[in-house]
This record gives C-alpha cells, sequence and structure tokens, in this order.
C-alpha cells in the first residue's frame, strides 16, 4: 500500500465501523501499514512499517501511547505478541523487543541472527524461530535455544514455525553444510514445558 492508512476497528454485531485511527505516512513508499496487532486488557497494540508502535484503547481507538524508531532502520511488519503485561516484537532490523503493555518503556532486547522472524505466545514464553529457535520468558531470558547454522560447521536454520499447547514445535528448517542438505519440516519437543 502506497500513502497513510489506519487502524480500524469493527463491530461484531454488524460489521459496521467503530473507530479508526489514522497511521502517519511514511513520504508515500510504505504507508501506515501494519500486520494485525495483539490485543491486551483494554488496548490493541500494533507495529507499523515506518518505525511506530502504538497502543490504542479498544473502546474509542483514542492513542495511549506511541513508540517512534527511525523509519529506515527499523520497522514493525510481523504481528506482536503478548506475555503477561509484555508486548513482544519482531523488528525488521533482525531485534526482538519486549515493551510493557502499559507504558511502551523498553524492557529488554535482543538481536538475532536472520532476517523477520514471527513470534509465537504458548503458556510462558515466546518463541522465536530465525535461525535458531529460542524460548524466551517474558523478561527477555532465554530459557531454551536450539540450531541455527555456524561456519563452516553447518547446521539447520529455522523458520516460520508454530507451537501446539503442549509445546511441540513445528517448523520449517534448511540444513546446510551436511550430507543431507535440504529444505524440511521438524516437530521439536524442547525439554522445557510451557
Amino acid at each position: 500500500p502506497v500513502g497513510a492508512g489506519h487502524v480500524i476497528a469493527l463491530r461484531r454485531s454488524d460489521g459496521s465501523e467503530a473507530w479508526r485511527y489514522p497511521l502517519p505516512d511514511s513520504a508515500g513508499i510504505f504507508g501506515g501499514t501494519v500486520n494485525g496487532g495483539a490485543v491486551w486488557q483494554d488496548r490493541l497494540i500494533v507495529g507499523s512499517a515506518i518505525g511506530r508502535a502504538s497502543a490504542l484503547r479498544l473502546v474509542d481507538g483514542a492513542l495511549l501511547w506511541e513508540v517512534t524508531n527511525d523509519p529506515h532502520v527499523t520497522e514493525y511488519r510481523a504481528r506482536p505478541v503478548i506475555l503477561d503485561d509484555v508486548v513482544v516484537f519482531a523488528r525488521g532490523d533482525n531485534v526482538v523487543e519486549g515493551r510493557d503493555a502499559r507504558t511502551g518503556e523498553q524492557r529488554w532486547s535482543m538481536e538475532r541472527p536472520a532476517g523477520l522472524s514471527w513470534p509465537v505466545a504458548v503458556g510462558r514464553y515466546v518463541y522465536v524461530m530465525d535461525g535458531p529457535i529460542s524460548m524466551i520468558e517474558a523478561d527477555g531470558t532465554v530459557a531454551w535455544k536450539h540450531g541455527g547454522v555456524t561456519f563452516p560447521g553447518g547446521g539447520t536454520s529455522f523458520f516460520r514455525g508454530t507451537v501446539s499447547s503442549d509445546g511441540m514445535i513445528y517448523t520449517l528448517g534448511t540444513t546446510y553444510l551436511t550430507p543431507n542438505e535440504g529444505t524440511f519440516v521438524f516437530a521439536l519437543q524442547p525439554p522445557v514445558r510451557p
């Protein structure tokens, strides 16, 4: 999409518009596009392609907080997830960050080795699959990590997965520098349970 966009809330009963929040333009390049959002208590938390994360009040779309980053460095295209009172974003500059859902204040961040990841929240953990698979707690502690590629050693790089309620991870992975190179579907049961 080109130009500014909107976050629009529709009424469940009849699909009519309840409110609309205009997203700022990005000089006509990407607009204010978002990828879904996450609901926490009384708010919808969204990220945009121009480096902004915003919390909007569910009842009327009023802005509760906003974080602005350099749009040439950071984008919030992946849908955020909620873990306790932390909203977890995967940014376009290969950083996963945890922000306070009440205030937007950054609690933690960690660099990731691969491209855009899509976090998945199950139980007490956020799972990030973008190279290695990491299980991250609400305070940013990595509880378990698996995979990734090292050179010259090789290994498996994981991406685009999901997690069942019992903690089984289903993901795609590409194995490099081994006799069995290729892309496969993996089912992994970590020793840490959600």
